[in-house]
């Protein structure tokens, strides 16, 4: 017993690193004026009120009726109900459990017997992949019900566990189709298992098929039907206005460095290089399955890097995997790793869990000492709940009984529905399918671009109130807020770290103005 503790308390101190840097690059303060939260939250609590947020742009006042698919309105309601019990620190340890919850998942289904001392530098090598989503978003249960779905397949498949959990898949999946479009995952991963199953020609061939088909029906079990169930095969047709996080690796790097994209360079090289292995010394014993979805799912990590964080979490046990197949091909010194055996040199004393150690306190160390923290997309403050001061501009529109019609930009148009709605409707928000993809390509981008088409949209709708987020990086975005700043027609009245409100020069308006006029050197 002495030496089992000996050998595994390293590796508990290891596991304890890696989850402590993990709580602290989750745990940032709530930016909600470019967050979608703020919606979501909304959201949830108007679909018992008017179902037509369920179908319907419903918060815009430029386009109210325009037909769009809320494929995650359940997950609305959870985090209404959330918020409304323990606000948004609540939300936030929300978020923590299930990010959590997700990457043990993972590590268990990756975990072999003796294979953590590579289990675990892979996780630190991951981790700056997984700080790039850590904002409250649907995805977050997306990650956790797709690793659910695929431990449950693998370890039915090792016959570690009964086939009737296998039920809970189509449970989850009716869950998962409410809750984010990513629920075509479900039956992808299904689909590998199946694929795999008649290639090797096994037994389970028809409890897969019959799981694929009762999971890609309850898939219709939404408010719209086939129509919600076919979502994710139409969502971008109508998407006028491009984000960044639905770019390419090969596009971002170009703008935005390539230090996290060499990470991930390196993850999948080493993912590829595992494969290689099987397939060079154990072909015969290669997992069809964990080949498709590494193929699937890296397509969709190289096409657009909101699936980067997924990538990493499956890496984990695909990785793992290969390397316990091809690992009686080595001699016991490269072992080390894979095996348990200790290293025959003269280190032979030195077990390879103190080494592990030795490297979690070597990560640790440098993270504190680089603060690598910050780096990260959305770490801006230690903590939880809203960022310092992260209300200031709506209360200040609310106190100051400012009214509209309000432009706003694309950022922080949830942040207005959450503090604003019903009273105000927004001029957009970041749903890029809720609105005519005319509307961004002729009126939002050209009224920030072209001054004139700026005037002709001031003229029909009568703005009152500029409510824009002018950390917006678009170059169409910095030319418009230079422009109002400097525009005679328009007072600034309020600027903080995120959003400046500037209102009409109007009689209405003035005695706002004349109080809190900011004036700025050009």
């Amino acid at each position: 017993m002495r030496n089992q503790w000996k050998i595994s308390l390293p590796l508990v101190f290891s596991l304890l690193i890696f989850f402590l840097l993990y709580f602290i690059i989750v745990s940032h303060k709530i930016n909600l004026v470019t967050a979608d939260l703020g919606r979501h939250i909304i959201n949830g609590q108007y679909v018992f009120i008017d179902k037509s947020v369920l179908s319907q742009n419903f918060y815009s006042y430029t386009y109210p009726t325009f037909n769009t698919i809320n494929h995650h309105w359940a997950v609305g309601v959870l985090f209404y109900f959330i918020h409304k019990i323990s606000g948004f620190v609540g939300l936030q340890i929300f978020n923590i459990f299930i990010s959590f919850t997700t990457i043990l998942i993972f590590l268990f289904t990756a975990k072999r017997k003796r294979n953590l001392t590579l289990l675990i530098p892979l996780a630190f090598i991951i981790l700056p992949l997984l700080a790039q989503r850590t904002e409250i978003r649907p995805e977050i249960l997306s990650n956790l019900f797709a690793g659910i779905i695929f431990s449950i397949l693998y370890f039915f498949r090792e016959r570690k566990i009964n086939f009737r959990f296998l039920f809970l898949i189509p449970i989850i999946e009716v869950i998962w189709v409410n809750t984010h479009i990513y629920f075509f995952l479900g039956p992808v991963i299904i689909g590998s298992f199946l694929l795999e199953s008649i290639i090797r020609k096994n037994k389970d061939s028809l409890v897969f098929l019959k799981l694929f088909i009762a999971t890609s029906i309850a898939t219709l079990l939404n408010p719209i039907g086939l129509t919600g169930s076919l979502a994710p095969f139409n969502e971008f047709k109508n998407y006028g206005y491009e984000l960044a996080e639905n770019k390419s690796v090969w596009f971002l790097e170009k703008y935005f460095g390539k230090s996290i994209y060499y990470v991930f360079k390196v993850v999948f090289a080493f993912l590829v290089f595992s494969f290689v292995l099987v397939l060079k010394y154990k072909p015969k014993k290669i997992s069809i399955t964990n080949l498709l979805l590494s193929i699937f799912i890296s397509f969709m990590a190289w096409k657009m890097v909101r699936n980067i964080t997924l990538f990493s979490l499956f890496s984990l046990p695909f990785i793992t995997h290969n390397f316990e197949t091809v690992k009686k091909v080595f001699p016991g010194k490269i072992n080390l790793f894979m095996d348990g055996k200790r290293l025959k040199t003269k280190f032979s004393n030195i077990n390879r869990h103190l080494f592990l150690l030795i490297f979690s306190i070597i990560i640790l160390i440098y993270y504190f000492s680089t603060n690598q923290f910050i780096k990260f997309p959305y770490w801006r403050e230690f903590g939880f709940g809203l960022e310092t001061g992260n209300n200031a501009s709506a209360d200040f529109y609310i106190t100051n009984n400012l009214h509209g019609p309000i432009y706003n930009n694309y950022d922080d148009g949830g942040y207005l529905i959450f503090h604003l709605f019903p009273k105000e409707k927004v001029f957009v928000d970041n749903r890029p399918e809720a609105y005519p993809a005319s509307f961004f390509k002729n009126e939002y981008i050209p009224s920030q671009d072209d001054e004139q088409k700026w005037f002709e949209l001031d003229k029909q709708y009568n703005f009152n109130t500029i409510f824009f987020s002018y950390n917006d990086l678009t170059p169409w975005g910095q030319k418009y807020i230079k422009n109002r700043i400097n525009d005679p027609l328009w007072a600034l009245v309020f600027m903080d770290k995120d959003l400046v409100v500037l209102l009409k020069k109007n009689q209405d308006n003035q005695s706002i103005i004349n109080r809190f006029q900011i004036n700025i050197s050009p």
